[in-house]
């Protein structure tokens, strides 16, 4: 039985997760980095833009995680809702003694439950579609930590297997919502005024589209020419949103 439970794989709970973050955190670091890199210098190298004349290293960082906040605050409220869901669900089942009811069923509820409630507090912050995609991320993190349950040890825990899945689905999902914010820039172009130190007055919507900003640039597209403009943001006075 012991050469059993010392073949089993290594059990990963979130204090062993924060750990291993604090020790890969620069190994980590750089592969975010070399993804946004990748991924900026893909989308501006249609428009023309060499966005590395533009864009400092520290911001490839920023950039990565601008769009981000959306998608991790998903799946975080994604296993908040899991823990109370099946928490009031397991009380609920205890207290009345259903103990007749299937464990799959109340899987079921607690699962299709967490789904609903978090779209709508998604839906009432007003977050992005792709937030959603979060949600199915939260839930698949949520099952892996709660699916293994040693024979000997009555552990909960990610397999250490599991965690390069993991990890390579976040990267994945990333990448899509990254993709995602720069083509809606293109799709849903932000409407604006932008007054220059030149006296120059440039109104952005269908015709000039804003395709991207920096710290120091803004990157205008104009659709009829397939001209793309950049401008320094020290020339900029005023940009007002409408």
């Amino acid at each position: 039985m012991n050469d059993l439970i010392n073949n089993e794989p290594k059990l990963f709970r979130i204090t062993d997760l924060i750990g291993l973050f604090k020790n890969n955190f620069s190994f980590l670091y750089l592969v975010f980095t070399l993804i946004s890199i990748i991924v900026e210098a893909h989308y501006y190298k249609k428009f023309g833009i060499n966005i590395f004349s533009y864009l400092e290293l520290t911001e490839y960082f920023i950039q990565f995680f601008k769009y981000f906040y959306e998608l991790i605050t998903s799946i975080f409220l994604t296993c908040l809702i899991c823990y109370i869901v099946f928490t009031i669900i397991f009380i609920f089942r205890f207290a009345t003694k259903s103990y007749s009811t299937p464990i799959k069923r109340l899987n079921l509820i607690g699962f299709v439950s967490t789904i609903l409630i978090s779209i709508l507090i998604l839906y009432l912050l007003d977050t992005e579609i792709y937030s959603l995609v979060g949600i199915g991320l939260g839930l698949y993190i949520w099952y892996l930590y709660h699916s293994y349950i040693n024979t000997y040890r009555k552990s909960k825990g990610f397999h250490e297997h599991d965690l390069p899945y993991i990890f390579f689905l976040f990267v994945v999902i990333i990448i899509f919502v990254s993709t995602f914010n720069h083509e809606s820039n293109i799709e849903k172009p932000k409407k604006s005024i932008i007054f220059l130190n030149t006296k120059e007055v440039i109104k952005t919507g269908y015709g000039i589209t804003i395709v991207g900003e920096t710290n120091n640039y803004i990157f205008l597209r104009n659709v009829k020419s397939n001209k793309t403009r950049v401008i320094n943001r020290d020339k900029v006075e005023e940009i007002n949103f409408y």
